[in-house]
């Protein structure tokens, strides 16, 4: 596991972009957050 410790670090501003649908489409990406939302992905395997 890799500790993040800077706002600066690429990984970071990567998510950091997904915020924004045009780049969500470009990449074919996006985050999801909560338990809930996590587990239906999980079930569904639609993180692929």
């Amino acid at each position: 596991m890799q500790r993040i410790t800077s706002k600066e670090n690429d990984l970071i501003k990567h998510i950091r972009k997904l915020k924004d649908k045009k780049y969500r489409d470009l990449n074919n990406e996006y985050v999801i957050e909560g338990v809930k939302l996590v587990s239906e992905a999980i079930r569904r395997k639609s993180f692929n």
